[in-house]
């Protein structure tokens, strides 16, 4: 696709929901600049370009604009910073910190490359503070729906997480949205963050239904619902989401969270008196773990394995 069409996509695509330019362009460009975009008298920059057509649900991978030196380095920052966060939600307690320490020095330098205007890039930057915490250590889970919730209000700025259903978020956003609900699941207010999580998922599959679920963050909302779900004691609801989650993972080959729905799935049999197949799910997911060097759930598999059928693998 030519990128002069691309003004005439998001135009035809934002006109067909019923968006003005000012609803569509909250946070990530002025209305003016989105009107010259839209006219073919600009060419958006990749995080304008990629946040406009997210809002709109239309795939950002099948466009492209060209990329200076310093915004390949903020690419390639983006992704390195992206990695240590899997890595270290993967990790055991005595590798974390190596972890974060990097990370931290990784956030530095791209702070001394981004603009700071921008938002996207401030954003993506406290959902891996969030995550991985500050230079004093982890944060509490008040000071985490504080912190996000401002960076949301960065690009919605009357963002409340009492009406998700119908907002027009980005896939980093709904990754905002997602660790918002699991601060208060921290909290202990399992309640809230699954009407966060249901919200969402509705979102989800009302906005993005033509664009693939590893590219919408789904996986990763149904693993955390799922999770909650069993943390409550309700098994039948948590198998339920586990396994639509460990659908996507397996069709679109994105493994990440494969283990843990499996562990998910496996506790649920076990609770529902089902253990030939809790056995069966519990070992599934002690060997999917090592292969993709999940430590931490392949502890917790394995000490299942222990508590519940006496077998050390």
């Amino acid at each position: 696709m030519k990128e002069r069409f691309l003004g005439e996509i998001i135009k035809q695509r934002r006109q067909e929901l019923g968006i003005t330019q000012a609803e569509l362009c909250e946070g990530i460009c002025e209305p003016p600049t989105l009107s010259r975009i839209e006219n073919k008298k600009q060419t958006p920059t990749r995080n304008v370009l990629n946040a406009l057509l997210q809002r709109l649900g239309i795939s950002d991978d099948r466009f492209y604009a060209a990329l200076t030196a310093e915004e390949l380095r903020i690419n390639e920052l983006c992704k390195e910073i992206t990695s240590n966060n899997v890595n270290y939600e993967k990790a055991v307690a005595c590798k974390k910190e190596d972890i974060r320490k990097e990370t931290l020095e990784l956030h530095n330098e791209l702070r001394k490359l981004m603009d700071p205007n921008d938002k996207d890039m401030e954003q993506f930057i406290v959902r891996s503070r969030v995550l991985l915490g500050g230079e004093n250590g982890n944060y509490s889970p008040d000071e985490k729906i504080k912190l996000l919730t401002g960076a949301l209000k960065l690009t919605h700025q009357s963002f409340n997480a009492d009406n998700i259903e119908t907002g027009l978020f980005t896939f980093d956003e709904i990754k905002m949205i997602n660790q918002i609900a699991m601060a208060y699941s921290e909290k202990g207010d399992s309640e809230y963050a699954i009407s966060i999580w249901e919200k969402l998922l509705s979102n989800i599959n009302i906005r993005f239904e033509q664009i693939v679920p590893s590219r919408t963050s789904k996986e990763l909302v149904l693993y955390a619902i799922a999770r909650e779900y069993l943390i409550i004691g309700d098994y039948k609801k948590a198998l339920v989401h586990a396994r639509e989650g460990q659908d996507i993972a397996v069709s679109y080959g994105i493994y990440r969270h494969l283990p843990g729905n499996t562990i998910i799935m496996a506790e649920c049999e076990h609770q529902l008196g089902n253990d030939a197949r809790g056995k069966e799910l519990f070992t599934e997911a002690l060997y999917l773990a090592r292969v993709i060097v999940d430590k931490s759930n392949e502890v917790v598999a394995s000490d299942a394995l222990k508590e519940y059928y006496g077998i050390d693998l």
